[in-house]
């Protein structure tokens, strides 16, 4: 498996040199931006060290020293390879439509001047990872401009979410694993809590956290398990279909049992929709 790794990253014929086609910092990178999980990357650190020893000595002493069997070990380099060689695909989540380095250009509906983004790619084979950086800075965005780079533009309608909506995001961030690796992070500028929940953060927080513990015990979440926690089983706006977060504040005022709306914007909504369609069916 270490020789055929080698071999499609040299990309030549097969090859005899052990080890692996990384060196200790590479891998510690591929952990810290994703592509491996701890257990991968402690694998990854002992094939490196014991890359010139027999294949079938190396996954038991690797298993012993991580506490788990050989089979397990043969399983994880497996994976390793599968992760590294399959091209990650591109989605609009990633932001990888547009070529690493170059600038895009936003233009929303409804606000003056457009949003500068950089645009970044981390790649470990054919394992890649594609982010955008806001730039705030009038000055080091000229500078860019001037370096030739690639400007894309780009034009977007603003969908509404309502403030409701919003703290059930700012919530999964703020517990979620997968939004505490440093491709995650929030651009440069921008202030944590959102200042529109600043007032009722702390409240916000600390009931969050005991719904979690109280279904999670573990004290560590995913996304998922956050979503599942705080949204799944509420009610549901009657309007935006967001989930109506029972017990949180907004603005100052508890959310409580009897809440059908995200607030007066999705009820004043909802109330005109109905009566269009009333007068719909009185034609």
């Amino acid at each position: 498996m270490v020789a055929e790794w080698e071999c499609s990253e040299k990309g030549g014929g097969y090859t005899t040199r052990p080890g692996l086609p990384y060196d200790r910092i590479t891998v510690r990178a591929m952990r810290q931006y994703g592509a491996l999980n701890e257990r991968q990357a402690k694998i990854a650190l002992r094939l490196i060290e014991l890359g010139g020893k027999k294949r079938s000595s190396v996954w038991s002493e690797i298993g012993k020293d991580l506490g788990c069997s050989a089979r397990t070990v043969r399983r994880e380099v497996s994976r390793i390879d599968e992760q590294l060689s399959q091209r990650k695909l591109a989605s609009r989540a990633n932001q990888s439509e547009y070529p690493p380095g170059s600038i895009v250009i936003v233009k929303t509906r409804g606000e003056r001047a457009p949003q500068y983004w950089l645009t970044h790619q981390l790649k470990f084979r054919n394992w890649t990872q594609s982010w955008r950086e806001l730039l705030p800075n009038t000055a080091s965005t000229r500078r860019l401009l001037r370096d030739g780079r690639p400007v894309y533009r780009s034009a977007q309608i603003p969908v509404r979410q309502s403030p409701m909506n919003r703290l059930f995001g700012a919530l999964i961030k703020e517990f979620g694993q997968e939004f505490s690796e440093p491709s995650s992070q929030l651009p440069l500028g921008s202030e944590w809590p959102p200042a529109e929940f600043a007032k009722d953060w702390a409240f916000n927080v600390q009931r969050a956290k005991k719904i979690l513990l109280k279904k999670y015990p573990g004290g560590s979440w995913s996304a998922s398990q956050v979503y599942s926690a705080l949204g799944k089983g509420y009610v549901l706006c009657r309007n935006c279909r967001t989930s109506i977060l029972k017990g949180f504040r907004l603005g100052g005022r508890l959310t409580t049992r009897r809440a059908k709306f995200c607030d007066d914007a999705c009820k004043m909504t909802w109330q005109r929709k109905k009566v269009r369609s009333g007068r719909k069916e009185a034609k």
